[in-house]
């Protein structure tokens, strides 16, 4: 089990669904074909899952299509990718994919670095709207950086990239740093984003208004992977919570979006205890499981 930080920040806490405020519930929708494996979900931040990608990548990141308000130049206006790494502190070649985008759009770039700077590069909890990102083997010569580019720009993000680039191991695309896409040639990879986002939902519960950030185990890589082969969809809502204490999750095998009313059949549910740092698994057979 890998201990994860969680703040203040994190997509389930930052994120609302409608006038009410009410909180984004945990859903995951996971597919294959072909050998790639695709995981849709909510909610996570790239730089939440940028270590379980790390699994399958290669060592060079391309990272493109930045669409942000949080870094603005002295006029007013986002600034570029690659004015954001370098403030970073973050080694990259950058290529100037701004013709790919429609007449008239702001300055657009096509970055590489190394996989392991990426984490430097989304520090500070700066926020964006968009952000893709893909392994490479490594930096790309400018003829590649631009097929890239057009094949991003013709088929958008949520087609089969990896079918295009069949040297690349895994793509991840965000949206309002809460909806995620996530796609894999490694098949433990749709286990491993769900385990991740079932920390992040109960650290996002532990949190009170004089906590800043909580440490919270994972739950066993097996959880994730006996609800995979139950249900290829999920969708968890936080039944109640003891901030800095306790939290339980009640999950459901169904699919959901945006709009849709949350279920209260829960076939399973999961407890973590913070200062035991363990979770309690419990189906509606009520048969009981500890990790």
């Amino acid at each position: 089990m890998k201990d994860v930080r969680v703040d203040a920040w994190n997509a389930f806490g930052t994120n609302r669904l409608g006038l009410d405020g009410t909180g984004f519930p945990l859903t995951v929708d996971v597919s294959a074909s072909q050998g790639i494996h695709i995981v849709n979900g909510t909610a996570a931040r790239a730089c939440d899952l940028i270590d379980v990608l790390s699994s399958a990548a290669q060592n060079t990141a391309v990272v493109l299509n930045i669409d942000h308000y949080s870094w603005l130049d002295p006029h007013g206006d986002p600034l570029r990718s690659r004015e954001i790494a370098r403030q970073q502190g973050v080694q990259f070649a950058a290529h100037d994919i701004t013709w790919t985008q429609a007449r008239g759009s702001a300055p657009s770039d096509l970055l590489t670095m190394s996989w392991n700077d990426l984490h430097r590069f989304f520090d500070g909890n700066w926020s964006h709207y968009g952000a893709d990102i893909m392994d490479a083997e490594g930096p790309l010569p400018d003829d590649v950086a631009d097929e890239v580019a057009l094949a991003f720009h013709l088929q958008g993000q949520d087609s089969w990239l990896l079918r295009e680039f069949p040297q690349s191991r895994v793509f991840y695309s965000g949206h309002d740093d809460c909806y995620l896409h996530v796609q894999s040639i490694d098949p433990t990879m749709p286990a491993r984003i769900l385990t991740r986002l079932i920390a992040l939902f109960g650290g996002s519960a532990l949190l009170d208004e004089n906590s800043e950030s909580v440490m919270v185990a994972e739950p066993q890589l097996s959880t994730a992977e006996n609800m995979l082969r139950e249900s290829e969809h999920w969708v968890g809502t936080i039944l109640t919570s003891d901030p800095c204490r306790q939290v339980t999750m009640g999950f459901t095998p169904t699919r959901w979006r945006l709009g849709s009313p949350l279920s209260d059949d829960f076939s399973l549910h999961l407890t973590f205890d913070l200062q035991s740092q363990t979770w309690d698994t419990h189906r509606s057979d009520n048969v009981v499981s500890r990790d």
